[in-house]
């Protein structure tokens, strides 16, 4: 009996570690577990402008690091951008940055992909604030709160749609608000989705029916028929006048002579005859 509560204990404290490592490795803040200011972070759009994110004092940002390449980013991307949507009146930001050397072009084309239509994008050149800020990993969320502190770092890939991750982002809200302005006015500005919708163009599948040049034409078609119903009617028309016309062919014959073909022939040999 004893050595059964032994190893369920043992098991219990083994968990209760894990778990405060797991706990530790997403949620840890710097090295020394303070929070401290993040400022002077500059990040740029795909129109190259750029943007401070002490612009941004007020609202809680969640800054994510993230790659096109990188195998777990794809899921998290889609759940920030439902993420996004679902807080959008709320003083929360979510500003992906992109680590991925093939510059704007590729992050753009990875948006319209996945219809990631309720997050902004920006990129950081030369991997910049990346290495500034001694990530290892992708991707990395770091959330800063409304007075610029980072007050969380997460390693790892999250679900942005379980209600107890929102509620860890949320409680880092200062005071509430009815619209978010200043994440629509990010979102407008990038006009990303903006004009780059292709509308495809029915092809015109009609053959039309070329009319040789020597062809007999009587009437021109009227306007509100197609070419095609007025060029089966001139060729039946031609067909018709063919069929209408007498067909006749003559023998012509020596002029002045009365004499049928048979006879003339006949009086030819007789003479044939006489000379021999």
């Amino acid at each position: 009996m004893n050595s059964i509560f032994k190893t369920i204990f043992l098991k219990l404290i083994a968990l209760i570690f894990a778990l405060s490592f797991f706990f530790a490795n997403v949620y840890a803040k710097n090295h020394d577990h303070q929070p401290e200011i993040m400022s002077d972070l500059v990040v740029y759009d795909l129109q190259g402008r750029e943007l401070s994110i002490d612009q941004l004092e007020g609202n809680v940002v969640l800054l994510h690091f993230w790659a096109t390449w990188c195998a777990g980013c794809t899921k998290e991307m889609e759940h920030l951008n439902k993420l996004q949507k679902a807080i959008k009146k709320d003083p929360i930001i979510i500003l992906p940055v992109s680590e991925d050397f093939k510059g704007h072009k590729v992050v753009e084309q990875f948006y319209h992909a996945h219809n990631l239509r309720n997050l902004t994008a920006f990129i950081d050149p030369n991997n910049k604030l990346f290495r500034e800020l001694k990530i290892s990993t992708l991707p990395t969320s770091i959330i800063i709160d409304a007075s610029g502190k980072n007050v969380a770092i997460i390693k790892k890939p999250v679900d942005w749609t379980q209600e107890k991750n929102i509620k860890f982002l949320k409680k880092f809200v200062a005071q509430k608000t009815s619209t978010n302005q200043d994440y629509l006015k990010l979102l407008n500005e990038q006009k990303i989705f903006s004009g780059k919708e292709k509308t495809s163009k029915k092809k015109n599948t009609t053959k039309i029916i070329e009319i040789p040049n020597h062809a007999e034409t009587y009437l021109a078609p009227p306007e509100t028929e197609n070419e095609e119903e007025s060029s089966k009617k001139q060729a039946s028309k031609i067909i018709t006048n063919m069929q209408n016309k007498e067909l006749s062919f003559k023998v012509k014959r020596p002029i002045n002579s009365s004499t049928p073909i048979e006879q003339e022939s006949d009086n030819d040999e007789k003479q044939e005859k006489s000379l021999d």
